[in-house]
């Protein structure tokens, strides 16, 4: 998995000293522009997302932790598509050598970290859809932190002996040329690397329709329990009446003193106003849920639009080494489009967390209104 392409004059001066003649200037302007907004949306939405989960406590949930991994790790790869950006305006790697190995480890790093998260995604899905009471039990913020710490240290774990290899490699090797990844130079390590890629995509997409088929079924249950304990309600009202205002407190609030005056039957009443109150707890953590498989849905989306693509790129690579298809430009256009998938992730959260796309509704509005507010004062003193 060699990260980069060497010029075979080895008295030739190193391509990233401009001033040289040797050193072609072939800018290439669409890509360039392509991979500079790329990087300037994942950067900010990532970086949005981020200060709304900061600032809200509320958004800090054990699911949610799963996209803080991820946009974190998004806002480390904006970086590595700026590097690509800087490389197509000026046609080759303007960098040192050893800076083109920090870029492809951030670029392995991160993308890896991201898919795995994604697993991580998948996994607790299937988790609480076929296993819910060990779910509930043993769901903490705890096991959470465990696991996405060790997807990064497991991730950084199997890239860092690559960087080590390549770093071996490029001190006998002339300057670089093009940075980018090239399984064919460590087969070995790259076919094993490859694994890291392979695996979460192919569980996200299989296990998909299993987890579908059961999240449907346990909806219709839902559905069904919800009409029967809503005819039962409904006939402990018309035998009770309504209930008073004096009772339309929760459990919490009121003392077990002042429970014991009411009568027998506001006593009846008052534990019917605790049900529906734990019924609608009940039916908020549903919505959690609903909210969570939609985010799984989104992700899955993406991993048949975007990853597979890359993955099938990187296997073919490792598999035909010698092919004429997989060169340059076809690296760059297949890592552009992964990068669309990265652009995306920040929306989809967004747009499927209803807690945080208000918050950044709301960010965004003062954000706004504190870039205007000059322009407004300026009009007013005009007029």
């Amino acid at each position: 998995m060699d990260g980069s392409v060497f010029a075979h004059n080895d008295t030739m001066l190193p391509l990233w000293n401009l001033s040289h003649p040797a050193v072609p200037f072939s800018s290439n302007l669409p890509e360039t522009v392509t991979a500079s907004l790329q990087a300037l949306i994942i950067f900010a939405g990532s970086s949005l997302c981020l200060v709304a989960f900061a600032s809200i406590p509320a958004l800090r949930t054990r699911f949610n932790y799963y996209l803080i991994s991820i946009v974190i790790a998004q806002v480390i790869l904006s970086f590595y598509v700026l590097s690509l950006a800087i490389q197509h305006y000026y046609g080759h790697w303007i960098f040192n050598k050893h800076s083109c190995t920090l870029f492809l480890f951030i670029y392995f790093c991160g993308e890896g970290i991201v898919g795995n998260a994604h697993f991580l995604i998948a996994a607790n899905r299937t988790w609480a859809l076929y296993f819910p009471h060990h779910f509930r039990t043993h769901n903490t913020t705890g096991v959470t932190f465990f696991l996405c710490g060790s997807v990064w240290f497991a991730t950084v774990t199997m890239i860092l002996p690559w960087v080590i290899m390549n770093e071996q490699f490029l001190d006998s090797a002339g300057p670089v040329y093009v940075c980018r990844v090239r399984m064919t130079s460590q087969h070995t390590y790259s076919t094993i690397i490859m694994l890291l890629f392979v695996s979460p995509t192919a569980f996200i997409i299989t296990s998909y329709p299993l987890l579908r088929r059961k999240q449907l079924a346990r909806q219709r249950i839902r559905n069904q329990l919800g009409m029967k304990s809503v005819h039962a309600m409904s006939a402990v009202g018309a035998t009770l009446g309504p209930v008073p205002n004096q009772t339309r407190r929760t459990s919490t609030s009121i003392s077990h003193e002042s429970r014991g005056d009411l009568g027998q039957d506001d006593e009846e009443r008052f534990k019917k106003f605790v049900q529906q109150q734990q019924m609608e707890e009940k039916r908020s953590k549903q919505k959690q849920h609903s909210n969570a498989f939609l985010v799984l849905t989104s992700i899955v989306l993406c991993a048949v639009v975007f990853w597979t693509p890359i993955v099938l790129f990187g296997l073919g690579e490792v598999m035909f080494p010698n092919s004429v298809i997989f060169t340059d430009a076809t690296y760059f256009a297949m890592t552009s489009w992964m990068a669309c998938s990265t652009c995306l992730d920040p929306i989809i959260f967004i747009v499927t967390v209803p807690l945080l796309r208000k918050q950044v509704r709301e960010m965004s509005r003062s954000s706004l209104d504190f870039v205007m507010k000059p322009w407004r004062c300026l009009l007013k003193h005009l007029k």
